[in-house]
């Protein structure tokens, strides 16, 4: 109640093991000027070599299952991805993450704006806006969808939608001839050890 008296709670002590701020470690007071844009921290942790272990594990996966997934080839080959086609594929899964896009969503909204023209009551308007808010679904393809509605989006500027399903499908970062069953995370081990060991610089 009102007239409870306060008690103070017991202030945890704060002890880090290392010096409080960011943690530059081999980064020298002179290569700081060249981390003035955020893909220059984004190479830190996806670096040359990580790139080209990604590339070298989704060729090889994508030759061993060429067969098995037909609508991801180009008459029955893999078409090996490149270093270049790589970041551009990761690029474009970072900004889906930013950028969302709902199928349904925009249908609504295009819906929404005919019963405005319509001159419809302001209630029915604000009924359908409510709906609209449970309709979020996401629709990856729309992306690419060349409908005004998605105008302004980038995805076709950087792959084709079809190239993406496919580099989605044979991604792989371990080495796809390891048995990895007995680990969880093995997967994405080799990712997991590099991040470890550069936070760790």
């Amino acid at each position: 109640s009102y007239e409870d008296v306060e008690v103070a709670q017991p202030t945890i002590p704060f002890a880090p093991r290392r010096p409080v701020g960011p943690q530059l470690g081999r980064i020298t007071r002179d290569a700081i000027g060249n981390f003035l844009r955020p893909v220059d921290f984004f190479n830190i942790f996806f670096n040359a070599a990580i790139i080209t272990m990604i590339v070298d594990n989704t060729n090889i996966y994508g030759h061993l299952h060429a067969m098995d997934k037909a609508t991801y080839t180009v008459h029955g080959h893999w078409c090996e991805v490149t270093e270049a086609e790589m970041m551009r594929f990761i690029g474009l899964i970072i900004y889906m993450s930013i950028v969302q896009v709902c199928f349904l969503f925009s249908i609504s909204i295009s819906f929404l704006l005919y019963l405005h023209h319509m001159n419809y009551d302001a209630s029915v308007v604000f009924k359908y806006q409510f709906i609209v808010l449970s309709l979020k679904v996401p629709e990856m393809s729309s992306y690419w969808s060349r409908s005004p509605v998605y105008c302004g989006l980038w995805a076709r500027r950087f792959l084709s939608r079809d190239r993406f399903k496919a580099l989605l499908a044979m991604l792989h970062v371990a080495d796809p001839g390891q048995d990895v069953r007995q680990d969880k995370l093995g997967k994405i081990r080799p990712l997991l050890a590099h991040i470890k060991q550069v936070i760790s610089l």
